[in-house]
């Protein structure tokens, strides 16, 4: 049965000082919560992260939407991306489990359009010392998928490598798939377009 938020799982051992039946919960966001029966679907929609969504933390709607993204990609079996995370075994840390330690242990570093990358290790999980805020190309960039290839200009992300071959990513990582040469990929005849390509690259990482 679902009340907003919350699945029940199963029917909890204990009882409230009361005496009354208590359901275990599973949230959308991941959390596990002990609920009175008498109050699911009232007064209790969800483990509590709503409530850090809407009102007083409204202005970081943002912020909450990528907590709430990371706790749903590792224990929501129903994302999309579970089975690249969650399904691999990526996990929470405990104390980020809770959305007011998340936000009290990354808000200092945010800024606006800022993705949740797991990093150094891309392949850990999501807790203080692996995580950082990241742009939209860092975090592709440090994707499982990032692949190399070997330019006039040396050697460089096929993003990159697309750019300057001046045709779509997918198009040019499917023709780097199928074993195509650095001669095939590039023109040897457009060294002047080349050039002005490596002059606007260098500018744009000074």
């Amino acid at each position: 049965m679902r009340f907003g938020k919350l699945v029940v799982v199963g029917l909890a051992k204990e009882r409230t000082p009361a005496g009354a039946t208590q359901w275990i919960c599973k949230c959308d966001c991941g959390n596990t919560k002990v609920v009175r029966v008498t109050n699911i679907g009232r007064n209790t929609n969800s483990c509590g992260c709503a409530h850090y969504s809407q009102g007083r933390l409204s202005h970081k709607d943002n912020f909450y939407k990528r907590w709430s993204g990371m706790m749903s990609r590792c224990y929501n079996s129903k994302n999309d991306k579970y089975h690249l995370y969650g399904a691999l075994g990526v996990t929470v840390c405990a104390r980020w489990k809770h959305f007011p330690n998340f936000l009290d242990d990354m808000k200092a570093k945010y800024f606006k359009g800022a993705m949740l990358d797991r990093y150094p290790n891309r392949c850990g999980n999501y807790e203080p010392e692996n995580c950082r805020w990241a742009t939209a190309r860092q975090q592709v960039n440090n994707r499982r998928c990032t692949k190399f290839v070997d330019t006039p200009l040396g050697i460089m992300l096929v993003s990159e490598a697309a750019e300057l071959a001046g045709m779509p990513r997918e198009r040019f990582s499917s023709r780097v798939d199928a074993g195509w040469t650095e001669d095939q990929l590039f023109d040897p005849r457009n060294r002047e377009a080349l050039t002005k390509w490596d002059r606007r690259r260098g500018k744009r990482n000074v």
